[in-house]
């Protein structure tokens, strides 16, 4: 089945792009972490909106991707952008966006999470100069994440034509995503952008 956001009102009402839902201005300072003009969803304020049609308003506002793209072809991707540096309280805020997000679009769609495992991506964008040395969870223990181990691994991932996933997001992929990415700011204007915009 192939979701159309402009059948969808609450989507319909919050169309943005890309550049827009990228922005960072929580130092005083607008950052857009790309410039492309591709339409997609805001779904921070869709979001806003489904809590506002809520008949019991919840004590706290959920989390949410920053945005939603729906292409032709039935291709869904959530997406998120990172400016800081993603610590374990980033991540840990990436894994709630993620199952907030997905929650609120089932419940907007009449969808399930079985059709998000088989049709959705999720895409987290990341600053890669505030990114090339961190430490990472993973589940056999905790592992040095440096630059030179990243880059080893987009190099043997890329031989076997797969993608090197950060910050344990590997985790949702198969579980409630198709496929799971993390770009740097370059990698996802070469490798989703440039690809949905051809």
């Amino acid at each position: 089945m192939e979701i159309r956001y402009d059948e969808i009102e609450i989507f319909r009402d919050n169309i943005s792009t890309l550049k827009k839902t990228s922005l960072d201005d929580e130092n005083m300072v607008k950052y857009y972490m790309t410039d492309a003009e591709v339409s997609v969803i805001h779904f921070d304020k869709v979001k806003k909106a489904y809590v506002r049609s809520l008949e019991r308003k919840p004590k706290f506002l959920p989390c949410s991707s920053d945005a939603l793209y729906i292409g032709s072809g039935g291709k869904i991707c959530f997406i998120e952008f990172k400016n800081g540096k993603i610590n374990d309280k980033q991540k840990y805020n990436v894994y709630q966006k993620i199952y907030e997000s997905l929650l609120i679009f089932c419940d907007i769609t009449g969808e399930s999470i079985s059709f998000c495992r088989n049709h959705a991506e999720f895409i987290l964008v990341y600053n890669e100069t505030k990114n090339d040395k961190i430490k990472e969870e993973k589940e056999e223990g905790r592992l040095q994440e440096s630059e030179s181990r990243v880059e080893i691994g987009k190099y043997f991932h890329r031989k076997g034509k797969k993608h090197f996933i950060r910050f344990g997001l590997e985790r949702f992929e198969r579980l409630y995503f198709q496929r799971v990415f993390t770009y740097t700011e370059a990698e996802f204007e070469n490798e989703f952008v440039k690809g949905i915009s051809k």
